[in-house]
């Protein structure tokens, strides 16, 4: 993880991907505060989508809701026989 400046990274874009490649974040800032992140597509896709659940009441009582319970379930009972 590390921080350049919005100039630097227009001179180093291809380092950047590459660093990024390897999940590495960058910072990058303007004025000398940090004004956005770069990151891994997968991982902003992966952030979407916990803030996604979260931002879900109901489907965050669920979750909490199972995790109060004691009661597990195989793969067969979840998903059925899945050989057809």
């Amino acid at each position: 993880m590390r921080s350049l400046t919005v100039t630097e990274a227009k001179a180093k874009l291809p380092q950047i991907i590459r660093e990024v490649e390897d999940y590495e974040h960058v910072f990058l800032t303007k004025n000398g505060k940090i004004s956005c992140v770069i990151v891994k597509f997968d991982e902003w896709e992966n952030i979407q989508e916990t803030l996604e659940i979260l931002s879900d009441s109901s489907l965050m009582e669920q979750i909490k809701k199972s995790e109060r319970s004691k009661k597990r379930y195989t793969l067969r009972e979840v998903f059925g026989d899945l050989k057809s």
